[in-house]
């Protein structure tokens, strides 16, 4: 999935999309999760979750998930992006939900995207 969310952040960053990756900590070491995010070069916010929290917190059942939240913070879809790619209708729904949700930021909150791979930060248990 992380590939989709690299491409996201590339298209859609300097139009106000902020994406936030988190990690399980359960499943995969905090520097493994480090070498993975600078060998690949990835340009969004990467959370590496020790306790696995999120997962608890938020009733995540399957693995990868990625939620699309709308500027007035609400949930507005929520899969993993890869399962639509080969599927027309359901990925043509997400772009569009994708940017019908970014015509609604004003540009005076949009920040551009980064110009390096940002850290991976702990959440504390």
């Amino acid at each position: 999935m992380r590939e989709h969310l690299v491409r996201w952040h590339r298209k859609y960053a300097a139009r106000g999309l902020v994406i936030v990756e988190i990690n399980q900590g359960l499943q995969e070491p905090l520097e493994l999760q480090r070498r993975s995010v600078v060998r690949q070069r990835v340009p969004q916010l990467v959370l590496w979750d020790e306790a696995n929290q999120n997962t608890r917190n938020y009733g995540v059942r399957a693995w990868p998930i990625a939620f699309l939240i709308g500027p007035d913070g609400k949930v507005k879809w929520e899969g993993n992006p890869a399962r639509t790619i080969h599927r027309t209708d359901p990925h043509r729904q997400l772009v569009d939900l994708l940017e019908s949700n970014l015509k609604q930021i004003r540009l005076d909150q949009v920040r551009g995207p980064r110009s390096s791979a940002p850290p991976v930060l702990q959440i504390a248990p």
